[in-house]
């Protein structure tokens, strides 16, 4: 895999920094994990196939050639980057709403001390509210959403094939108890920008701030993205309300249409004018 180059303004650590944008790169972000030696745990409505009980959990292993697989891994490249999972896959009709970022440059990560295999990526997150969470630690860690098979393992447990991804989604608590998550350290540096290239690409005033690493701790520029992003959390929770109101009003009118008598809703013949 090629090493890619970003053009960032403030270097948080090796792996995290800031363009002129106020765009966030978290460069080497751990993807997923292979589930050979350490198997995942699912409930049976995750799973989402007729064998199982909803309520019921199961080990679920995953083998290292699963993962490395180059058709997952083009799965990933581009996929869009969500604040947590959306309540379904995402296609190009729902994508809009939920995407705050991509999910680029995939490749094999380190192991685990556990003898897994993991595959890391470079996260791209244009969106203020959530380079905030990310900035500040509150959200750090990373959950693939994707489709796969299931076989079932003679021991009664289940293995994972053929996965494709459809997003990337930064949780509050992943599957993998922190091992698959934005990390600060090591990483190839990233290119700053020089100081002419900076005042050339600051426009009417937006993001002039002088941030540099050395007297700028990274809560405070979290902060101001906390501020810029006050007004679009508020849209945020009126789009949700919005939504919800809809929902509702088409559940009544399912309800009025099913208790609508037949002759109402058939036609009679050509429209005629009033009876007089």
């Amino acid at each position: 895999m090629a090493t890619v180059n970003y053009l960032v303004q403030d270097l948080v650590s090796s792996n995290i920094g800031i363009t002129p944008e106020g765009f966030v790169v978290c460069r080497n972000a751990v993807l997923a994990r292979s589930a050979e030696h350490v198997p995942l745990v699912y409930f049976g409505r995750e799973m989402q196939i007729g064998d199982v009980l909803p309520d019921q959990q199961y080990l679920v292993y995953r083998r290292k050639a699963e993962l490395l697989n180059k058709r997952l891994w083009a799965s990933l490249e581009g996929r869009p980057l969500t604040q947590r999972h959306p309540p379904k896959m995402l296609d190009s009709n729902s994508a809009g709403w939920a995407l705050r970022g991509h999910c680029q440059n995939v490749h094999r990560g380190e192991d685990t001390e556990d003898g897994e295999a993991t595959i890391v990526g470079d996260l791209i997150i244009h969106d203020a509210g959530l380079a905030d969470l990310v900035l500040s630690g509150r959200l750090r860690e990373v959950s693939l959403g994707y489709r796969c098979n299931y076989d079932r393992r003679p021991d009664g447990s289940w293995e994972q094939v053929d996965l494709l991804a459809n997003h990337v989604a930064l949780v509050d608590v992943g599957r993998n108890g922190g091992a698959v998550r934005v990390i600060d350290g090591k990483g190839e540096a990233m290119l700053r920008v020089k100081p002419e290239e900076k005042s050339r690409m600051q426009r009417d005033g937006e993001f002039t701030e002088q941030l540099t690493r050395k007297n700028t701790p990274p809560g405070s520029f979290a902060q101001q993205l906390r501020d810029r992003s006050q007004s679009y959390r508020e849209y945020e929770a009126m789009t949700e309300a919005a939504a919800a109101f809809s929902e509702e009003a088409k559940r009544v009118g399912k309800e009025i249409a099913a208790r609508t008598t037949p002759h109402m809703m058939q036609g009679r013949g050509p429209a005629q004018g009033p009876e007089r």
